[in-house]
């Protein structure tokens, strides 16, 4: 995609991520996103944009160190453009405590809050919007691997927050990386010296 047709497509989530109806229409368009292998892995974190591309929702993932004003001239080479579908996983209960910050149980947990509460998440939690990105540590991504990202909601019911689970589709588990508190929601952004600082989103500073 050209840079100006993905600006155009954030442009439009700006204006619905206000709108619970809106936006509950658009994410019923599926559960997640697969992120191919083409996605670079380097550095620390990975940008996360929504945007509405031909009607559908679609996340456009670029490394945080690229999403910077020096490479404005061939940024969009930098993205990789990942639309939103249905894809398969087993939400079935379980107890399988493997992992490292936290188990597979807990990981599906925050699935299944999604697939069960997004909607009222979605009413209660509009106010001024919702998130216009997400900051993903790096560390949940393999080189060269394919991974199914799910939305996924953390927290418990008075206090649930967005959330990402991602699946690295060559082990075929839930990869179980970083995920509490570690996938954050911009705004709030952070200070000034800080990876969510609003200056370190340069793509939101074009829509």
């Amino acid at each position: 995609m050209l840079l100006q047709e993905i600006i155009i497509a954030m442009q439009k989530w700006e204006d619905i991520r206000s709108d619970a109806s809106k936006l509950t229409q658009k994410f019923n368009q599926g559960n997640g996103f697969v992120v191919p292998t083409d996605l670079e892995v380097k550095g620390s974190y990975i940008h996360a944009y929504p945007g509405i591309n031909n009607g559908e929702l679609t996340f456009f993932l670029i490394n945080a160190e690229d999403d910077v004003k020096a490479n404005q001239s061939n940024l969009a080479s930098y993205i990789t453009v990942c639309p939103v579908s249905q894809i398969s996983i087993d939400l079935s209960p379980t107890d399988d405590r493997s992992g490292t910050d936290i188990s597979k149980t807990e990981a599906i947990r925050r699935v299944r809050n999604w697939r069960d509460s997004s909607d009222d998440w979605l009413q209660a939690h509009i106010g001024n919007g919702i998130f216009q990105a997400l900051l993903v540590p790096m560390g949940d991504y393999v080189a060269n691997n394919v991974h199914s990202t799910f939305f996924a909601l953390a927290g418990n019911s008075r206090n649930y927050s967005a959330d990402l689970i991602t699946r690295d589709e060559k082990i075929g588990t839930v990869s179980l990386t970083s995920f509490h508190d570690m996938v954050r929601p911009v705004p709030p952004f952070g200070g000034t010296s800080t990876p969510s600082s609003q200056g370190s989103f340069y793509l939101l500073s074009l829509v």
